[in-house]
This record gives structure tokens, sequence and C-alpha cells, in this order.
């Protein structure tokens, strides 16, 4: 399948050897390929096998939690890297499970992170989900307030 880059996707275990982010309970992260205000990564859980494929509500439930770590900060992708923030904080999230059934945290997914609009303090960033296969699993959406620290004043 194609993924929007041009070419397919490399499998997961084609970033084994680049460093990967490890947020809260050890949720992995490589980025394959990103822009100014969206990035494509493969994500999972590590959890050591205590997450089985079938058990949909504790899948459901660690994909919501997934999916809030990564959402504000690609409502501030589109300021840059040189900003400091003072405050960042969501307002909503939301989730549309589309095949809860088949969604397994500790398997490599895919998601693609973008914003649509962040001014004003306030971000607006949406998030789809998807399996190794090409299938949708699930989409996110929040708003987050967001702001930057203030100039120190001059004398």
């Amino acid at each position: 399948r194609q993924w929007g880059v041009g070419e397919p996707l490399p499998p997961p275990e084609h970033f084994a050897d680049r460093t990967t982010e490890d947020v809260s309970l050890n949720v992995r992260r490589h980025t394959i390929v990103e822009g100014k205000d969206w990035k494509l990564s493969y994500v999972r859980l590590a959890a050591r096998g205590l997450i089985k494929r079938g058990d949909w509500k504790t899948n459901c439930s660690m994909l919501t939690f997934m999916s809030d770590a990564g959402m504000v900060g690609t409502a501030r992708r589109a300021h840059g890297d040189d900003v400091s923030w003072s405050m960042c904080v969501s307002l909503d999230h939301t989730v549309h499970f589309h095949r809860p059934a088949e969604i397994c945290v500790e398997e490599w997914s895919v998601a693609l992170h973008q914003t649509s609009i962040s001014s004003g303090g306030r971000g607006f960033a949406n998030a789809q989900a998807f399996g190794l296969d090409g299938q949708l699993l699930a989409t996110f959406n929040q708003e987050a307030l967001i702001r930057p620290m203030a100039e120190p004043a001059k004398l």
C-alpha cells in the first residue's frame, strides 16, 4: 500500500537501529517522514506481552492513552522547534474506534498526526491509526490550549 510518501513504507524492523522516542508507559515511536504540521510514524506499546490481541477493551483503552501522549505536540509543530512553551493543556479529546476487535497496541501500527489550525493560543490536532495492512483502526481529535513563553521584559 502507498502511504502518501511516494513508495511503500519499509517494515518497522527497518528502524530498529534508529533512536526511538520513549514516552510514558513504554510507547515506542519511529518517525517515518514528517513535515511542518504533520508526522507519519510507527507506534506500539512495549508491555512485554501483558496486553493480548482480542482483549479489545484493554487495547482500546491503551490506544486512547497512547493517542493523548502525542496530540498536543502535533498542535505545537506548526510553530517550529525554536518556541519554548509555558503551557500545553488538552481541552478535549475525541476517539472513534472503527475496528476495535483488530486493535492490538503491542503490535506495530502506523499513525498519521496532523494539525489543521494552531493559532490564538489554541491548536487542533487529528490523527489516524492504521494497521500494517492499511486498514483504518481509529481516528482521534484533540483541541489544546498552547501558550508560548513570554518574552523577558527589556530594560
